[in-house]
């Protein structure tokens, strides 16, 4: 059975991707302002809501405020969909009442393993990378844990976007361009060289313990969940 989502965003190109996305999990119904969102809900039950913040005549503020006013609606899991990464912003709408907050642009398939978290009303998702780690995204961030040890890895926020996008795209090859241009589009002053920087700090934290980031010479990178004899 699929999940029945909200999703409150003023950019059609924005809708079509949510749409794409979630289309094997959920039904989407979209609308771009936050009058007939609310109305929908009058009507409708949804399992969870996702909502941008910048909606022209309103805001994606104002509609958690008024949800979380509705005692029919209080406990529904509502994701901000933002390009704002400003620590105030995300403060704000928790304050309000948001579950989650994803920064634009976002990995489809982030959104996804999300919005099954907030609607099983899971506090996180693990994926098993073998027989002692275990791949695990919450509110907080990505981890991975070394059950032998019994230690957290943990791993700075750029590490984050990095490894999530390469885990995502698991077992094809990610040029360095293909990298900086789905996660960073407007550039933030990111080159090719950072990239591998950062792409080393990763391998020296995961590498030894079984997943394997291989660089393919003159193409990019491919994650490996276990030690393959190439590379």
């Amino acid at each position: 059975m699929k999940f029945r989502v909200l999703l409150i965003e003023d950019s059609i190109k924005i809708q079509e991707l949510v749409n794409q996305t979630l289309k094997s999990v959920a039904v989407v119904d979209g609308f771009d302002s936050v009058a007939p969102a609310l109305e929908a809900i009058r009507k409708q039950e949804y399992d969870a809501c996702l909502v941008d913040l910048s909606l022209g005549a309103s805001s994606g503020f104002e509609f958690i405020h008024e949800l979380r006013q509705n005692n029919m609606v209080q406990d529904m899991p509502v994701c901000v969909l933002s390009a704002d990464s400003t620590i105030e912003s995300k403060e704000k709408a928790f304050e309000l009442g948001a579950t989650d907050y994803l920064v634009k642009p976002f990995e489809p398939k982030e959104l996804e393993i999300r919005l099954r978290r907030l609607v099983l009303r899971d506090d996180s998702v693990s994926v098993r990378l073998n027989s002692e780690l275990t791949f695990r995204m919450t509110l907080y961030g990505l981890q991975i844990i070394d059950e032998k040890e019994g230690r957290k890895i943990e791993f700075s926020q750029t590490e984050e976007r990095i490894l999530s996008f390469l885990m995502c795209y698991e077992g094809r090859v990610c040029s360095r361009q293909e990298i900086i241009k789905k996660l960073w589009p407007q550039g933030d002053g990111l080159s090719e060289r950072l990239i591998d920087r950062h792409i080393s700090a990763i391998k020296n934290k995961v590498d030894e313990l079984g997943p394997r980031i291989r660089s393919i010479r003159g193409v990019g990178y491919i994650f490996d969940r276990v030690h393959t004899s190439a590379g």
